[in-house]
């Protein structure tokens, strides 16, 4: 069966594996610059697609898709989840930059970067009116109330506090943008929390992956595609988005598979020799 590829189309690629039927892909960018090939119409429907996608498979010009199991799908499931996590705390971090640009811009010239006291600065402290007047001992007692910072930087506050004193913040709404800047300081220390959270669990599952690997390296298994063609370790990062299909040509015009190119006289490998024996689709 062919398909193009699509999200949704995963399920049933799911689907037809268990069943043991063979399943290609075909590259959606060329059944769009096939379609005009026959009628010269940019039409498009679902009958003109899978004629158009039988005769790319036809004439060879499709790919065998990789159907990621067990620890490699947990891999690309943790590392899509970690994009999007980054992607909102980079958002999250904009907001504060920007809420910081009106009401304190002389903050990121003391804290460049949002550490554990930065957060805790915008945590008690947010405004510029909140140092005024106020002793250096009297403001680090107020930074050790905040999460996760147990000693505060003496120089750091200091230099925040003189800094403040001549600030050209805004002074007015000042009641809801303390509501805000404290949403934006809980939720990005949230998505730090996940973050960490699904690169320690994603850690431990390429670590049992790596076990795996070597098991196999030492029993003499190897992994292979339907032709019996060994698949090199670099095709199995499942964090890498060009590795989400294993490209294989298709048949020749004489309808059989080329050889796999891999060493040896005859361009295959035995499987004593560490190769892997052709499967019976094949």
């Amino acid at each position: 069966m062919a398909l193009s590829q699509r999200d949704y189309c995963l399920n049933l690629a799911y689907f037809l594996d268990e069943k043991g039927i063979l399943l290609v892909m075909t590259n959606p960018m060329h059944v769009k610059r096939s379609k005009e090939l026959d009628d010269n119409l940019p039409t498009n429907h679902d009958a003109k697609d899978a004629l158009v996608i039988a005769r790319l498979v036809k004439d060879g010009r499709f790919s065998y898709p990789r159907i990621l199991k067990g620890m490699e799908a947990e891999l690309r499931a943790g590392a899509t989840f970690r994009s999007k996590l980054a992607e909102e705390q980079g958002a999250v971090r904009n907001q504060m930059i920007r809420w910081l640009d009106r009401y304190f811009p002389e903050f990121t010239q003391v804290f460049p970067p949002f550490g554990k006291m930065a957060l805790a600065a915008l945590e008690q402290t947010p405004f510029p009116s909140d140092l005024a007047g106020k002793e250096i001992e009297e403001v680090l007692p107020l930074y050790r109330q905040s999460e996760e910072l147990q000693s505060p930087q003496k120089p750091k506050a200091k230099k925040l506090i003189e800094r403040a004193q001549h600030s050209i913040g805004v002074t007015e709404g000042q009641q809801m943008a303390r509501i805000e800047i404290a949403m934006l300081v809980r939720r990005y220390r949230q998505l730090e929390g996940r973050n960490r959270g699904t690169d320690r669990a994603a850690d431990r599952t390429r670590t049992d992956l790596r076990r795996v690997r070597m098991v196999e390296d030492r029993s003499g298994l190897r992994r292979c595609d339907h032709r019996g063609t060994v698949i090199r370790d670099r095709e199995f990062l499942p964090l890498s988005g060009s590795a989400a299909t294993h490209q294989i040509s298709g048949p020749d015009a004489a309808g059989t598979f080329p050889p796999a190119n891999t060493k040896g006289k005859n361009g295959s490998r035995s499987v004593e020799e560490g190769g892997c024996a052709p499967s019976s689709s094949a």
